[in-house]
């Protein structure tokens, strides 16, 4: 069962994986395969991935893309 984050997260295109390296540092999120935060580890990405919904939802609100 998917919690009401995870269905946000699929609902606006959210996702998260390794990006440009192989190192501890490469992680990145993505908003419709876009990336919006790179340069993260694997730990930082749940936090940032919040911050995107967040932030995609404050533009969806203003009405802007």
């Amino acid at each position: 069962m998917q919690t009401e984050e995870q269905k946000e997260f699929k609902k606006y295109g959210i996702t998260a994986s390794k990006y440009e390296g192989d190192d501890a540092y490469s992680w990145a999120v993505f908003e419709s395969g876009r990336p919006r935060m790179t340069g993260l580890s694997q730990r930082e990405v749940p936090y940032y991935k919040k911050q995107v919904l967040e932030m995609v939802k404050e533009k969806e609100a203003k009405g802007t893309k």
